[in-house]
């Protein structure tokens, strides 16, 4: 891959890896004793019944998005390491060039069309 390109996809992961950070410390804190964890804050709305059925479908619901936000972090993570080793674009399965327009559409993928259709 040429150097311009794999720079342009390092750019766009670390503008990514920004994003998820903010939206993680907006609904949570980093755990200080796990790397890449984040803990979320129960929200506090009041202490009447509704007001605490409010906090649990709240904090249910941030629960999931911090899962999801995670998962993508570990993958921007990866990847930019990959990039940094001189190993990026290649198929963790079958060690082929993954192409294009597949890391174009998915930069953090990590493996080629053929062996992701496989699994």
């Amino acid at each position: 891959m040429e150097r311009k390109q794999l720079e342009k996809f390092k750019k766009s992961l670390v503008e990514e890896k920004k994003t998820i950070e903010r939206e993680l410390s907006e609904i949570g804190q980093k755990n200080p004793k796990t790397k890449g964890d984040f803990e979320i804050r129960f929200p506090q709305y009041g202490p009447g019944k509704d007001e605490n059925a409010q906090e649990v479908t709240e904090f249910e619901k941030n629960k999931a998005l911090e899962a999801n936000l995670e998962k993508g972090l570990t993958e921007i993570n990866d990847t930019l390491k990959k990039i940094d080793n001189g190993i990026y674009g290649v198929c963790q399965n079958c060690s082929l060039v993954i192409e294009e327009p597949r890391l174009k559409a998915m930069p953090t993928a990590a493996l080629c069309s053929v062996c992701a259709k496989k699994i």
